[in-house]
Formats: C-alpha cells, sequence, structure tokens
C-alpha cells in the first residue's frame, strides 16, 4: 500500500462512485453496450468503494457476426504515477456459458 494505491483507487473512492450511475453520468466513468438495448437492460454495475472494485453483472448479445461487447473506463483528468506499482488485478468470473457452444464474445 502507498502513493500509487491511493492514486488509483480515488476513481473508485471519489464520493460519486458511490452512485455508479451518476458517476457515468458526470464522466467519471463509462459504459457502453455494442449496439445492444438487450445488453444494457441485463447488466448491472457498482463500485464497492472500500474495496476499490468496480463490480459488473454483464450480458453481451452476438450483435455482429463477430460477437458483441461491453466495456467501461475512467479517464484520469490528469495520470496515474504506477512507477512503484507491483501489480494492477482484473478478475472475472463467468457464472453462465454462452448460449451456443464454442462461441465466445
Amino acid at each position: 500500500s502507498g502513493k500509487g494505491d491511493a492514486i488509483i483507487s480515488s476513481s473508485f473512492r471519489n464520493p460519486l462512485a458511490a452512485d455508479f450511475a451518476a458517476a457515468v453520468m458526470s464522466g467519471l466513468w463509462s459504459e457502453r453496450h455494442y449496439q445492444s438495448p438487450l445488453s444494457r437492460n441485463l447488466t448491472s454495475s457498482y463500485i464497492l468503494p472500500e474495496a476499490g472494485t468496480l463490480v459488473v453483472n454483464y450480458t453481451v448479445e452476438q450483435s455482429e457476426s463477430w460477437g458483441g461487447f461491453i466495456d467501461y473506463s475512467h479517464i484520469t483528468p490528469g495520470f496515474y504515477n504506477l512507477s512503484n506499482a507491483e501489480a494492477i488485478s482484473l478478475d472475472y468470473e463467468v457464472l453462465q456459458l454462452a448460449s451456443i457452444a464454442e462461441q465466445c464474445n
């Protein structure tokens, strides 16, 4: 735990982040559901500020022959100095397989 931790977790600890919809509306975070109202309606997102974690329960609809996607982003007004960072972690768990065998988005 150090200065880098505090900097990168600021996007999660911002008071707006407690209400993810407000954070998206303000531009602190953004989300896209590629050409899919179904994906938008079936995806839910929230932030756990104390853990510095974005939780996404997502659905991706195949809206093109190659698939589809959702994405989330946070753009800092400055930069994150991660020179002392040891790791950046992305954990995920697939709870339900794609509806068509051997197909993945």
